[in-house]
Order: C-alpha cells, then structure tokens, then sequence
C-alpha cells in the first residue's frame, strides 16, 4: 500500500503496470556512489521519516527465530520479517 503520488523504489526486473499516481522506480547496484554513502543517505531518509519500512514480524536473533523467519517468507505477509537482538 502507498499513500497517493508515492515512490516505490524495487530491486525487481519486471515492475507492475500501473494507472495510479505511484510511480515505481527500479534500482541496481552501481559504483557511482559508495555503499557506505548510499547506507548514509538511507539512515537520513528513515531518521527523517521520508523513507518508511513496515516490520511485519520481530523474531528472536537466534537459531529458532531464524528457522521460523525463513519459514515465514513462504506464507504472505505485508513487511519486512526481521531477525532482532
């Protein structure tokens, strides 16, 4: 879901058609910035609240949360499945 005149940035091939006022931009590694300047500009665009991630489920930073995290990923879900301390 994303709230009118959004940006969906996607590491996918193939984006959605779509006849909505969302535009959908796809993205692929590149050497024109460092990871640790694109991690940089991210960390500034989640403190600002400019870029927004859903957390569907926190799972334990173990083995038992890991098998149930990979687990998960096979049924549907909204947000992010994360393995936490």
């Amino acid at each position: 879901m994303a709230k009118f005149d959004a940006t969906i940035a996607s590491f996918a091939r193939h984006l959605p058609a779509n006849s909505k006022s969302i535009r959908f931009q796809a993205i692929q590694p590149t050497e024109v910035i460092s990871d640790q300047a694109a991690l940089q500009l991210l960390f500034k665009l989640l403190d600002t609240g400019q870029l927004v991630t859903t957390i569907d489920e926190q799972l334990p930073f173990n083995l038992t949360g890991f098998i149930q995290g990979h687990q998960r990923l096979d049924e549907p879900h909204v947000g992010q499945v994360v393995a936490a301390r």
